[in-house]
């Protein structure tokens, strides 16, 4: 029987989004982007001070919309709803897995 992590959320204020690779450290066209949307009021992920994000890659079918939506979220100072997954898998063990989005 497979065991699901379970879904958190918080209220508050997108403070930054931070848009990269997956392999960041050389240039590259191909592969999935990571987009990261920090708040305050997330716990930081996965035990990792001051990573207090989460995060969705590219592949994600929403991943577009989510990041319109963060982006217009912080640029109006916006009240959101980040619904989170109590994971890290995304990238590098230290973003929690996006959920779902919702502005309010």
């Amino acid at each position: 029987m497979q065991t699901l992590a379970a879904m958190k959320q918080v209220t508050g204020k997108v403070t930054q989004i931070q848009l990269m690779s997956r392999n960041y450290s050389t240039y590259s066209t191909t592969g999935d982007a990571v987009a990261m949307i920090y708040m305050d009021e997330l716990p930081d992920a996965c035990g990792h001070s001051g990573y207090r994000r989460v995060g969705i890659t590219s592949d994600h079918p929403a991943f577009q919309v989510v990041l319109s939506a963060a982006m217009a979220a912080k640029i109006s100072g916006q009240t959101v709803q980040m619904h989170y997954i109590d994971t890290c898998t995304v990238w590098n063990s230290n973003v929690w897995d996006f959920a779902i989005l919702k502005l309010i």
